[in-house]
């Protein structure tokens, strides 16, 4: 089923990672665990690094995570499947901000959203460091597409 909740969805994110809400993520208040979504967010963030090439063999540089937030908006239980959306909302010389949704197919809604700034880092050292240019430009490209809404 394609609902106008979900083809919204689809249309405002770049980078999309489906995950199956397991039983055991739940906690003893009967709904995921506000850490997981948090999980979440990570596959969807690094499913998206591996396609902008972040990840290429080769590397010498990495990303962390300097900052995240989140915003709950409705609590997930199993069984679900939800889908990570994501997009990189800005670029900066040595990092970039991703903006997620989590999609709840139970729902047919948006179950929460979120940013992040990934720092780029030098692998030998740990050490903030530019943006590779192939990554850059990969983003760069990703942002210029279709308008984002």
């Amino acid at each position: 089923m394609n609902s106008e909740n979900l083809q919204k969805f689809r249309d405002s994110y770049r980078s999309f990672t489906e995950v199956r809400v397991a039983w055991g993520e739940m906690d003893a208040m009967n709904h995921v665990n506000n850490a997981v979504y948090f999980r979440y967010l990570e596959s969807g963030r690094i499913e998206h690094l591996i396609a902008l090439g972040a990840y290429a063999e080769g590397r010498t540089t990495g990303t962390v995570v300097g900052s995240i937030q989140c915003r709950f908006r409705l609590p997930l239980t199993y069984p679900d499947t939800i889908i990570v959306g994501s997009r990189v909302r800005e670029i900066g010389h040595d990092r970039f901000t991703f903006e997620y949704a989590i999609y709840s197919h139970c729902h047919d809604r948006i179950a929460a959203e979120a940013s992040s700034v990934v720092v780029a880092i030098t692998l030998h050292d740990g050490r903030k460091t530019a943006l590779p240019e192939s990554v850059r430009a990969a983003v760069t490209a990703e942002m210029q597409r279709a308008p984002m809404i």
